[in-house]
Formats: C-alpha cells, structure tokens, sequence
C-alpha cells in the first residue's frame, strides 16, 4: 500500500523515491526545552487526584469493557496504567480500594523513572527547567525562554 501512495503521489517506484532522499533533512530547525518538573509531594498528589477523577470519570467501567474482549494480558493496552489492577478487582483477586491503591502506586512508580531518566539525558539543546507544575504565572518566564532561544537570529 505505501508503494502504491508513493507511486501515485510521486510518479516513481519506492525504491527510487528512497534513493532520491537525503538523509539529513533539507531545513536546518533549532530546538529548545521547557522541563517542568514539580516537587515530588506535588506531583503525587496530582496523580492521586487525577486517578479518582478518572475513577469518577467511568475508568472502571472502562477497563470492564476492556476486559471483557479476552485480550492477552502482555498486550500493551492490558498493561496500561491502572488497568491491571483494576481487572484484578473485577476478577476478584484486590478490593476496589486496594485496587485504587496499587493503581495510584503504580503511576507514581511511572513517574518516578519518568523523572530518573529526563536527570540523566543531555538535552542537546538550550533547556530550562522549571521545580513546578505548569501555571498561568510560569507563562511569562517560559515565553521569555523561548524568545531568547528559538525567535532570535540564527548565527
């Protein structure tokens, strides 16, 4: 199929648009990074609050429905965040609030290395990072980050 598109769109075989491709791209981009990274006790709590609301939202509902297509456990869609444990509540093995629990456990675990990993990645660019959670008030300092870095004269 994506042949066939190539062919259409480009008048030339696939393997003679591959051999027609640079590999490096024909613009030259500049690239800045804007790291929010609250405090952990903030970010916890945030994803405490955020599961409940998807608890109230229907998320057990959802992983029901989920649950009921007999799906492979190993599938990426099984694993996903909260829903292992809330199959196992519907399976009988967790109660819901020990369910919730482990799921809450379980996203800021993801968070954790999510955060592990950012500290030991050379950005390869121009980066600022900000102790917070994004707000209305970082606005200012964000904007003036990226003016400096990415609306100013290429040298």
């Amino acid at each position: 199929m994506r042949a066939y598109e190539v062919a259409v769109a480009t008048g030339v075989s696939l393997g003679q648009w591959v051999e027609r491709q640079s590999p490096e791209p024909d613009f030259k981009a500049r690239f800045a990074a804007v790291v929010l990274v609250p405090e952990r006790q903030d970010l916890y709590q945030a994803i405490n609050a955020r599961f409940d609301v998807m608890m109230a939202a229907g998320a057990l509902e959802e992983a029901a429905a989920l649950g009921a297509l007999g799906l492979d456990k190993g599938l990426p869609a099984m694993k996903a965040l909260g829903v292992p444990e809330l199959l196992a509540h519907l399976e009988g093995a967790l109660s819901l609030e020990e369910a919730v629990e482990k799921a809450k456990r379980a996203s800021r675990n993801f968070a954790k290395r999510q955060l592990t990993w950012l500290r030991h990645q050379d950005l390869g660019c121009p980066a600022e990072i900000y102790p917070a959670q994004y707000s209305e008030s970082l606005c200012k300092k964000i904007f003036s980050f990226i003016r400096k870095n990415l609306l100013t004269t290429q040298s």
